[in-house]
């Protein structure tokens, strides 16, 4: 089965709250697949905090679900992402490293990836860092 990976080679700052995809975590997905996703994240939040989702691409999902963790200043915590929209944040000031996997069901094929933004638009960017990596293997039966 065919494995995809994406790896993020530079910083992805955002100043502003629109939320953009991170095009170098991009995927393909096919329509009518199922894939296993596992994602490792870092993001640093501005002054302003961040957020991100999985709305960066032009795929729909018919259902996913991610869980994991995620790590910040000490503390670990888990985490579940239902739908490809669920907004993840990350507290202003703080760089929060999360460890996903799950799966997803492909309605419309077309890209997949995060999308990054900075929750209140400000000069201090939040960034999604380098060596944040996601991959999907395809699991259809």
């Amino acid at each position: 089965w065919p494995i995809q990976s994406a790896v993020l080679l530079a910083d992805f700052p955002k100043t502003n709250n629109t939320p953009t995809a991170v095009p170098d975590l991009t995927l393909n997905l096919e329509a009518g697949h199922w894939y296993a996703i596992t994602a490792t994240l870092i993001v640093q939040a501005g002054d302003g905090g961040a957020s991100f989702d999985f709305l960066g691409g032009t795929a729909t999902m018919v259902g996913m679900s991610l869980t994991g963790s995620y790590y910040q200043d000490g503390t670990t915590a888990n985490l579940r992402i239902p739908d490809a929209g669920t907004n993840v944040s990350s507290a202003a000031g703080f760089t929060q490293g999360y460890f996903l996997s799950g799966v997803v069901q492909v309605d419309v094929g077309g890209t997949f990836s995060p999308r990054v933004n900075q929750n209140v638009t400000d000069v201090s960017p939040s960034k999604m860092l380098r060596y944040s990596i996601i991959s999907a293997q395809d699991i259809t039966p």
